[in-house]
């Protein structure tokens, strides 16, 4: 449900924001991510354009997203899109949070699902 928000499960997807490949993973947040898991290695941003790299990596990040927000998966996604800090300071300012993306992944989700139990019955 990420990567087809993310990128449409386009592989070589590249933002405007330097963003890359299926989940979009800014190379920054993906050496970041990488130096806390033994079993992925990360040479150059480029390599980010390998899907399964990729998905390894944007998997660790979104579960260290959970674990970062105490298993609120809903605030997990909403920083995947727009930044654990940027949520953490809009959290405490009282702002209005964006449910777009949220919302976008959610339902996205609930389709697979759908779709998966369609095919099981």
């Amino acid at each position: 449900s990420v990567i087809k928000v993310e990128s449409s499960f386009i592989a070589d997807s590249f933002s405007n924001k330097g963003a890359i490949g299926l989940m979009q993973l800014k190379p920054k947040t993906a050496f970041y991510i990488v130096d806390k898991i033994e079993d992925v290695d990360l040479s150059t941003a480029h390599e980010l354009y390998d899907p399964v790299l990729n998905i390894k990596i944007g998997i660790n990040y979104l579960s260290y997203l959970i674990n970062k927000f105490r298993n609120n998966k809903k605030y997990a996604l909403i920083a995947y899109n727009i930044g654990p800090t940027r949520l953490k300071n809009m959290l405490n300012n009282k702002m209005k949070i964006p449910e777009k993306y949220y919302n976008a992944v959610k339902n996205n989700y609930l389709e697979i699902l759908d779709f998966i139990n369609q095919k099981l019955t």
